[in-house]
């Protein structure tokens, strides 16, 4: 891994040079976010998907918009072969963008053993990585869900920050939803009258690694938006 000390919590982000000395230990596994057709295609040696589906690798119940209920993320989990002990890295092609909904949701049903590959499958190819096809069918492994408290955000805490100078709302979506130019599909456009707005692509660069920015750049973007540490922030 990377010396990032800059970064508050750098042992979260994990470098390909990192995982390219331990992609084969049985305690780890690597689990590809990006959409099922492409790690069809090709992916880290080992790596297991939550499954075809076109929306499964965003981890969310359809019908509550939300993140899967216990039952259902424990069932995906023990699928990929993620127990207790199972240190999970996860990665995709788009900036982190799903992987990170991994291990938020991984965090929030108690399991804090997971990290991110930095440049995810961008960087590993750059770096000439051994890549495979083959669709890996190991034993599932147990996996028992226990929900942390503060992770999710719930309306009525949302109708208690609203106005709080304490908290701040970060909208992390794209410009044009933010603007309401884009409804994506949803009932109202829009977004929350107090929020300040930062599109998620911006903590990355705009390269075709996309990785994470360096910690003083994140920190420069953040403040700039009013997102400071002694503020509670709810980002959506």
């Amino acid at each position: 891994m990377t010396d990032t000390p800059s970064y508050p919590n750098s042992d979260l982000l994990v470098e390909p040079s990192w995982l390219g000395d331990r992609f084969t230990r049985p305690d780890i596994r690597v689990v590809d976010m990006g959409t099922y057709d492409a790690y069809a295609r090709a992916h880290i040696p080992g790596a297991v998907h939550p499954g075809p589906g076109d929306r499964l690798h965003y981890l969310k119940d359809e019908a509550l918009l939300a993140v899967l209920p216990p039952d259902r993320f424990a069932a995906m989990m023990s699928r990929m072969g993620i127990g207790p002990r199972t240190l999970v890295i996860a990665y995709d092609a788009d900036g982190g963008h799903t992987a990170a909904r991994l291990w938020w949701a991984l965090a929030h049903y108690g399991h804090t053993q997971a990290k991110l590959l930095n440049g995810g499958w961008n960087q590993w190819i750059a770096e000439k990585r051994p890549v495979a096809m083959d669709i890996p069918h190991g034993a599932a492994t147990p996996f028992k869900p226990t929900v942390a408290r503060g992770l999710l955000c719930t309306l009525e805490q949302v109708r208690k920050g609203t106005g709080d100078p304490g908290t701040v709302f970060l909208d992390v979506r794209s410009d044009e939803e933010w603007d309401g130019t884009n409804h994506r599909n949803n009932r109202r456009a829009g977004r929350l009258p107090s929020a300040v707005h930062i599109e998620w692509r911006q903590f990355v660069t705009d390269d075709s690694l996309q990785r994470f920015r360096p910690a003083s750049e994140l920190r420069r973007i953040l403040q700039a938006a009013g997102v400071t540490p002694n503020k509670r922030v709810i980002t959506y």
